[in-house]
């Protein structure tokens, strides 16, 4: 996931969209917990350069003051970050190297010698490899692509035609 404002806010609406859907009429709020984990890469905003960043709700003026802080959580998993890791033998972060790896291959040298990461990766490979699989894949690239094509000739649109307006507005400035 690359991460930027805008997926950062996408991320954070989200959760609360999730929240209140869980909400049902006489429900204890006790009961209500979200936590959400988005994994990071490419990552362009100030989420802290640790591998597990939390954030919760706090006060603005007084960051000590938490609610619902463990009700509401959202997490950011910075794979960027798992990748420079070396060997580490702490379970979590092999999970995460191995979630973070690029290839069958690296996955395999991961999961060496563990009988669970190895079907896991060869279960990932069967399934990324599947052609029903790829082709969603291949759609959804070409939508991402297109769709970032269609945000890059807006802006240039705009950019265009606040050019041509100031271009008017300096002529007619001139012949008065």
């Amino acid at each position: 996931m690359k991460v930027d404002k805008e997926s950062v806010d996408k991320s954070t609406f989200y959760v609360m969209k999730l929240s209140a859907a869980r909400l049902a009429r006489g429900m204890k709020y006790e009961d209500l917990k979200v936590v959400q984990y988005n994994f990071a890469d490419n990552v362009n905003v100030n989420i802290e350069p640790d591998i597990i960043n939390q954030f919760n709700l706090v006060h603005s003026k007084y960051p000590e003051i938490r609610i619902s802080e463990s009700k509401l959580n959202i997490n950011y998993i910075r794979i960027d970050k798992v990748r420079e890791l070396g060997y580490n033998e702490n379970e979590l972060m092999k999970w995460l190297r191995f979630i973070a790896a690029r290839s069958y291959e690296e996955r395999v040298a991961i999961a060496e010698g563990d009988e669970m990461f190895m079907e896991f990766n060869e279960w990932i490979d069967k399934y990324v490899n599947d052609d029903v699989t790829k082709e969603a894949l291949d759609k959804w690239n070409k939508e991402i692509e297109e769709n970032k094509n269609v945000k890059i000739a807006r802006e240039q649109g705009i950019e265009q035609n606040k050019k041509e307006i100031a271009k008017k507005y300096a002529f007619r400035r001139i012949r008065y």
